[in-house]
């Protein structure tokens, strides 16, 4: 079977038929590029397009293979048509088999990926070796309001790196001339000759704008590690008697080596046009607020 003389057999019947290779190519779904390669003998048509390639040219399948219309198939030439798609499937076999191998070699890799970070996070198996921080959504919210006295609730899931040595938590109010006041919340130190942080520590923080006998404070508690609620307030912040618009940390989020820390909250102070949202949460955030807007922020700060 010789694939020149049966492609010269069909570029000359597409002609004959007044086909271009593109309509050709249209009737039997394949690409023009095929076609081109099956008429410079370059190519031979897989066997599944025989029938339909023969069929669209008014030929037989057996002139086909024999690239020409006068000759009758005979024994060699079935034996070598045989032959040629033999080694065609062999071919499209060894390119499905490297696809395969590549897709298998991939979605092992994935696995890998996803079980290292499931055993990372959710086991002590490896070594904790970054502090995480992530929003924390769960059920009995009102219960907990009702424990801390009325206030909003604000909860994180933390996970600690081995390493850590110091967690502290502040609140800091900013206005257009840059941070104003900062206020410790509460910290707790893990000593190097005694056991490592926990794992995993909920962290639960709530906050209530105003008093009935001064609505210019903002009261705060905290609980953290397991440790008893911790009370605090900072008195005296600007526009906080027209109420308070809250940004929390909304995704999951990496504590720095260096630097400082983390935003976990925004609280900004209504000045009089409207509510301002602003994002300030996340990594070494620091505002800008601009003329008579306040800002509290709850930021989180680590040492390793």
């Amino acid at each position: 079977m010789n694939s020149i003389k049966t492609g010269q057999l069909i570029g000359q019947c597409r002609r004959e038929k007044g086909l271009t290779q593109r309509e050709l190519a249209e009737r039997l779904h394949v690409t023009v590029q095929a076609v081109s390669k099956w008429e410079r003998g370059l190519n031979f048509p897989d066997i599944a397009l025989l029938e339909p390639l023969a069929s669209a040219l008014d030929l037989s399948v057996s002139q086909l293979l024999s690239g020409s219309r006068e000759e009758e198939p005979k024994e060699e030439l079935v034996r070598e048509s045989l032959r040629t798609f033999s080694g065609q499937w062999r071919r499209s076999l060894r390119r499905w088999r490297w696809l395969f191998a590549l897709t298998a070699a991939m979605l092992l890799a994935l696995l890998l990926t996803v079980g290292q970070w499931w055993v990372r996070e959710r086991t002590d198996w490896l070594p904790q070796t970054r502090t995480v921080v992530q929003p924390l959504v769960v059920e009995g919210l009102e219960q907990l309001v009702a424990d801390t006295g009325g206030r909003s609730v604000l909860m994180y899931d933390v996970t600690l790196a081995d390493t850590t040595k110091k967690c502290s938590f502040q609140m800091e109010l900013w206005t257009h001339e840059g941070l104003t006041r900062s206020y410790v919340c509460s910290g707790l130190e893990w000593p190097q000759d005694g056991p490592p942080p926990p794992r995993q520590a909920p962290l639960v923080f709530s906050y209530k704008l105003g008093l009935e006998e001064d609505p210019t404070v903002l009261e705060f508690g905290m609980s953290f590690c397991g440790a008893a609620w911790e009370n605090g307030a900072i008195p005296n912040i600007p526009n906080a008697g027209g109420g308070v618009a809250v940004t929390s940390l909304s995704e999951r989020t990496v504590v720095p080596d260096e630097g400082d820390g983390v935003v976990l909250a925004s609280f900004s102070l209504d000045n009089g046009a409207g509510y301002v949202r602003p994002g300030w949460t996340g990594m070494d955030r620091e505002p800008w607020p601009e003329q008579g807007q306040v800002c509290v922020l709850l930021r989180m700060v680590c040492q390793y």
